[in-house]
């Protein structure tokens, strides 16, 4: 008997499995001050900014180039998403309002969110960096 058919379909299995856990749909990052909370929604083709608080509530939207989305994946590329929100900030300035509140969020295409721990502002766990670090471009734009 030949196991060549049933071992090609348990690699096909598995590589369907795990493209659809690592495919990306979204990158959410919120930051919260003491004057409100300011939300990035990150697509393939799109940012939507939206700020809530004191003074006038404000949304805008502007487009994510190919190699923008691009490098935000490469970023994640070595991050385990399932432990995402395990990681420890490596510091607390938010605690005594010298830095925002911040949380990252990644959806996948099948729908599972993975959300982060709070940490202060751009600084998240050095895991995430390279990640935050590529968002913090495409979001200054806007700034």
């Amino acid at each position: 008997m030949t196991y060549r058919p049933l071992i090609f379909f348990a690699l096909m299995m598995i590589g369907l499995t795990a493209c659809k856990t690592t495919d990306i749909l979204s990158y959410q990052y919120e930051s919260t001050t003491m004057m409100g909370k300011t939300i990035y929604l990150i697509t393939a083709d799109s940012v939507v900014m939206t700020f809530t608080g004191r003074g006038e509530p404000k949304k805008e939207t502007w487009n994510v180039t190919s190699s923008q989305w691009t490098a935000l994946g490469e970023a994640l590329e070595e991050v385990a998403l399932k432990s995402i929100g395990e990681l420890e900030a490596p510091s607390d300035l938010r605690s005594t309002d010298a830095s925002p509140f911040a949380k990252l969020t990644v959806t996948t295409k099948d729908g599972t969110s993975y959300t982060t721990k709070t940490f202060d502002g751009f600084t998240p766990h050095e895991t995430l960096q390279p990640l935050l670090d590529q968002i913090k471009k495409i979001v200054k734009k806007s700034e």
